[in-house]
C-alpha cells in the first residue's frame, strides 16, 4: 500500500506538480515545433513525465492520453518491440488498475511482458524487469481470485530474483531519478521481497500459518539488505500471522512495537499509524474489549480524517474500512442504530472512489453485506436478502462466482433462508459455498470448518442427527488442524455437537461436549458476561434438571422393581423395565447410569 501523504505535504506535492507540468508543457511545446528524430525521442521522454505528473495528481484521462502518445511515437520511431513501449505499456496497465479496470490492466501488463521476454532473449532487458512485470500480472490475478496465475506469477518473479541474488550478489538495476518524473527503478532486493511478500499472503489466505511466517521472514531477511527501504509493512504481515493463528499476546506486543516505531518515525499523526492502530483494535475486539477497541478504532479515524483529501481514493479507502470496522464491534454489541451509522458513511465514502480505486466496487459489496447484517439481525429478513443479492451480484460481475467473497455472500444468503425455515434452500447455499472454498482455499480451511458446522445444523433442524454429527465431526477435526485446540470456534463447534447430543437425549455426552466448550471459552479469556459463555451454562443448567429428574424416577423405579421381586411384577428386572412403554426413548441414552443408581440403592 503506498504511503499515505498529509494534509500540508498533498498541498506541496500537489503545487508541485502542478508547476512541474507548466515546465513540462513549454519544453514539449519547443520539442514538437522541430523536425530532428532525436527530438521527437526526446519529445515522447517529457510526454512520458507529463503522464506521470498527471497521474500523481490523480488526473487518469490526461495521464493515459501521455502515455499513448509517447507509446506512439516511440513506436514510430523504434517499432512495436522496443524497451520503450514496453514501459509504456506498463504505465498504462497502471493506470487502469488504478482506474479499478483489471482486465485491460492485465491486457497492458502481459503485452508488456511479452515484449520484455523477446528482448531479454537478445540481452535488451533484464531479468529484473521482467520480476517486476510478473509481481504486478500476479498481483491482479491475486485480487482476481485466480490463485494460478498468482502462484505462477509470483514464483517466476522470486526464483527469477533468487537466481540474480546467488549469481551477481547486488542488484541488477541501480536507482537512479531522471529529475523529469520518472519513478525511481526497484532494486532486485525490492522486487523480491514484494514476491515473496505476496505468495505470504497466499498462504495466510490458504491458512498455512507456518509457510507464511517462513516466507514473510524471508521477503524481510532480503528487504533489510535495501538502505532506507522499510520493513513495517512486513512487520505487521508477520504479526497479523499470529493474530490469525489467535497468538493473541504475540500478535499485539508486535502491532505496538510497530506503532511505536511509526510514531517515532513519523508522528503521532501520520496515517500509517491510524492502520496500526485498526489492527491493535482487532485484537481488543476479538477479547471482547469492545470499549477499547471502539477508543482505538475512533483515534485512528480522527487521523484519518485529518489526512484525507478528495483526490486521494486510496485515503478514503482506508477511511471506510475504519468506519467498517467500528460498525462492525457496534452489531456485534447489539447497537444498531450506531452501526447502521458508521456503515452508511463508508458506504459513501466508497462509492465516491468507484473508477477511482480498482477495489472501490469490492469494497461497496462488503459494506452493503454489513449493512444486510444489521438488518438480518434485527429479523427485517427481506431488506437483508436485498442486499445481499445486490452485494451478490456486483462480486459476481468482478470476481466471479467462484470467489470466496461472493461464497461468503452466498452463505449470508443460506442463514437469512434457514431463519426462514426454508432449510431445502439454505442447504444448497451451503452446499455452493463448500465446493468454493474446497477449492479456493482447500479442504482443512477454517471458512471449509464453519460452512460444515451450517450444514451440520440444517440436518439437526431436520432431526437427522447422525448426519450433523458426521459433518461437525469433520469440523473439529479441520478446525483443531487449522486453529489449534484452543480457539473459540472449536469451542462454538463443541457446543453445536453438545446441543446435537441433548436433542437426542444423551445427555452424558452432552454435558461432556457442553464443558468441553465452556473451558475453552475460559481459556481464550471469555468471562461471565459473554454470550457464549452464558448460553453453554444456560444449556448445562437445562441438562442437569434434566438429568436429576431421570435420576428421581429410577430411584421410584428401583422401589418398583424391589416390590416386584415378592409380588412377581412384570417389571422384575431392570432388562424388562427398560423396554417397556414407560421409559421414554429420548432416556435410552441414559440408561447405563440410571442403572447403576438402582444397583446403588439395591445393596
Amino acid at each position: 500500500m503506498p504511503a499515505i501523504k498529509t494534509a500540508e505535504h498533498h498541498t506541496n506535492f500537489d503545487s508541485q506538480n502542478q508547476e512541474k507540468l507548466t515546465k513540462l508543457h513549454k519544453k514539449l511545446d519547443k520539442l514538437q515545433s522541430s523536425k530532428d528524430l532525436i527530438n521527437h525521442a526526446v519529445c515522447a521522454g517529457v510526454l512520458m513525465d507529463i503522464g506521470f505528473a498527471h497521474q500523481e495528481l490523480n488526473q487518469l484521462h490526461d495521464a493515459m492520453k501521455s502515455y499513448l502518445d509517447a507509446m506512439d511515437i516511440f513506436r514510430q520511431i523504434f517499432g512495436d518491440d522496443h524497451m520503450s513501449v514496453a514501459d509504456c505499456l506498463s504505465r498504462v496497465g497502471d493506470i487502469h488498475y488504478i482506474a479499478g479496470e483489471p482486465d485491460d490492466a492485465m491486457d497492458a501488463y502481459s503485452d508488456a511482458l511479452k515484449i520484455i521476454r523477446v528482448l531479454h532473449k537478445t540481452g535488451e532487458s533484464e531479468p529484473l524487469d521482467i520480476a517486476s512485470l510478473l509481481n504486478k500480472v500476479g498481483k491482479i490475478g491475486y485480487e482476481r481470485d485466480d490463485m494460478e496465475v498468482a502462484v505462477s506469477s509470483f514464483s517466476q518473479a522470486s526464483n527469477l530474483c533468487a537466481a540474480l541474488d546467488h549469481n551477481e550478489k547486488r542488484p541488477l538495476l541501480e536507482e537512479h531519478n531522471d529529475n523529469e518524473g520518472s519513478t525511481k527503478s526497484n532494486s532486485l532486493n525490492e522486487v523480491y521481497a514484494e514476491a515473496l511478500g505476496w505468495m505470504g499472503r497466499i498462504h495466510v489466505d490458504r491458512s498455512q500459518y507456518e509457510q507464511a511466517l517462513y516466507v514473510f521472514n524471508e521477503a524481510l531477511r532480503v528487504l533489510k539488505s535495501v538502505p532506507g527501504a522499510s520493513t513495517t509493512s512486513l512487520q505487521e504481515r508477520i504479526a497479523n500471522v499470529h493474530f490469525r493463528r489467535g497468538d493473541l499476546d504475540v500478535a499485539m506486543k508486535a502491532f505496538e512495537s510497530a506503532r511505536r516505531g511509526k510514531e517515532k518515525e513519523l508522528g503521532k499523526g501520520h496515517p500509517a499509524v491510524a492502520l496500526t492502530l485498526v489492527s491493535i483494535a482487532n485484537i481488543h475486539e476479538q477479547r471482547r474489549n469492545y470499549q477499547k477497541a471502539i477508543d482505538l478504532l475512533l483515534r485512528a479515524l480522527k487521523i484519518q480524517k485529518e489526512e484525507s483529501t478528495a483526490t486521494d481514493a486510496e485515503s478514503y479507502i482506508n477511511l471506510a474500512a475504519i468506519l467498517n470496522n467500528i460498525g462492525n464491534i457496534h452489531t456485534r454489541q447489539g447497537e444498531f442504530s450506531f452501526a447502521m451509522s458508521a456503515y452508511t458513511d463508508a458506504l459513501e465514502l466508497k462509492e465516491k472512489c468507484v473508477g477511482r480505486h480498482p477495489q472501490a466496487r469490492r469494497e461497496v459489496a462488503l459494506t452493503l453485506v454489513c449493512i444486510g447484517n444489521v438488518h438480518e439481525r434485527k429479523e427485517h429478513f427481506e431488506d437483508a436478502m436485498q442486499l445481499y443479492e445486490e452485494a451478490r451480484g456486483i462480486q459476481e460481475e468482478i470476481l466471479g462466482d467462484n470467489h470466496v467473497e461472493y461464497a461468503a455472500t452466498i452463505n449470508n444468503i443460506g442463514v437469512v433462508l434457514g431463519k426462514l425455515n426454508q432449510y431445502e434452500d439454505a442447504m444448497e447455499c451451503y452446499i455452493k459455498v463448500l465446493c468454493i472454498y474446497r477449492d479456493a482455499l482447500g479442504s482443512d480451511h477454517p471458512d471449509v470448518a464453519f460452512t460444515l458446522c451450517n450444514i451440520a445444523e440444517i440436518h439437526r433442524m431436520w432431526n437427522d442427527y447422525s448426519e450433523a454429527l458426521n459433518a461437525f465431526s469433520e469440523a473439529k477435526r479441520i478446525q483443531e488442524i487449522s486453529l489449534g485446540k484452543e480457539s473459540v470456534a472449536l469451542a462454538d463447534t463443541y457446543q453445536y455437537i453438545g446441543v446435537t447430543y441433548q436433542e437426542m437425549g444423551d445427555m452424558e455426552r452432552a454435558i461432556s461436549m457442553l464443558r468441553k466448550s465452556l473451558e475453552i471459552y475460559r481459556a481464550a479469556g471469555l468471562d461471565g458476561q459473554d454470550d457464549k459463555i452464558k448460553s453453554v451454562l444456560a444449556k448445562l443448567s437445562q441438562i442437569d434438571y434434566s438429568f436429576e429428574t431421570q435420576v428421581q424416577h429410577a430411584m421410584s423405579w428401583a422401589g418398583l422393581i424391589g416390590d416386584a421381586k415378592c409380588s412377581g411384577d412384570v417389571f422384575a428386572t431392570f432388562e424388562s423395565l427398560a423396554t417397556s412403554m414407560f421409559v421414554p426413548e429420548f432416556m435410552q441414552p441414559c440408561l447405563p447410569t440410571i442403572s447403576e443408581t438402582i444397583g446403588e440403592k439395591s445393596k
